[in-house]
């Protein structure tokens, strides 16, 4: 079997499988979080006197500075990479007839083909949940960059911190929307990469504890500002925390964290494929 064929049967697989009901959960969150505070500041600012509208990928690019969804987009793509390696009746005869390298490489290109599909969705659906104020801009929304100005004494209100002035003062909307997606995907790479690892070397349920543990940490780390705070993941998908708010320099270089997470995907898709003789398939059905 090649390893397109099982790339594609593992993909279709594990977006038909129950895990994915999850994702109407993720919304739920997204929308609580991100979309609704958004339009309300749309709304409010209107009342005042403004007119602003919100882009298509402005809460695409809100999505990580949302303590909570930095917390639960990776819990939720853990959850939905759980599966691999699939190790059902026709994964036996799979794991007989094909070489494990090349079965492994089957499932990197699985994880990075799912991790693009999140990204994907996350994209249409948060756009789609403001479509009501899209004004097909490509610039940060100026109810939220200027709701101090029209709320003074609300300076502080959480909507506000979804675009904080590190972010629209030191980055252009466009390359603020690369860095989100590009990072992220490596982000999710990395937390199926980890998995796969744990996985291969028959230590998956380790390996779940150990990324909800890290994944955690690195949340509350982030939140917190410690230093501690970059050897963690969660840091360098958030791109505002590399860029200081008044000065035009960066306080985190981005290239680093481009680097961190690639350095850290290719050392576990090694160990994965020097590890893969110790993986054993088991029926689970």
């Amino acid at each position: 079997m090649s390893v397109i064929h099982m790339t594609a049967m593992q993909i279709k697989r594990q977006l038909v499988s129950t895990r994915i009901v999850m994702f109407a959960l993720l919304l739920i969150f997204v929308k609580g979080f991100v979309t609704d505070p958004l339009i309300k500041a749309v709304e409010e600012v209107a009342a005042a006197g403004g007119d602003y509208g919100i882009s298509f990928l402005q809460p695409f690019i809100c999505l990580n500075n949302s303590f909570m969804l930095s917390l639960l987009m990776p819990l939720f793509f853990l959850v939905l990479v759980a599966g691999l390696p699939s190790a059902e009746r026709f994964d036996l005869f799979v794991h007989i007839r094909t070489n494990r390298r090349r079965f492994i490489v089957s499932q990197v290109l699985t994880v990075a083909s799912l991790a693009l599909c999140l990204l994907m969705l996350m994209l249409v659906t948060s756009g789609l949940m403001v479509m009501g104020h899209v004004d097909g801009s490509m610039q940060y929304c100026g109810a939220v960059t200027r709701y101090g100005i029209f709320f003074p004494d609300r300076t502080g209100e959480y909507v506000t911190t979804l675009i904080p002035p590190n972010l629209y003062n030191q980055e252009s909307f466009d390359m603020a929307f690369v860095h989100s997606a590009v990072l992220l995907f490596l982000e999710f790479l990395l937390t199926g990469m980890v998995l796969l690892f744990f996985s291969v070397v028959n230590l998956k349920f380790v390996g779940i504890i150990t990324e909800v543990v890290l994944t955690a940490l690195s949340a509350i780390l982030t939140n917190s500002g410690m230093a501690l705070k970059w050897l963690l993941p969660t840091a360098h998908t958030t791109i505002w925390l590399h860029k200081d708010a008044i000065l035009e320099k960066e306080v985190f270089p981005m290239y680093l964290s481009y680097l961190y997470f690639v350095v850290l995907i290719i050392i576990f898709i090694v160990l994965t494929f020097v590890f893969a003789g110790r993986y054993e398939c088991e029926r689970r059905s």
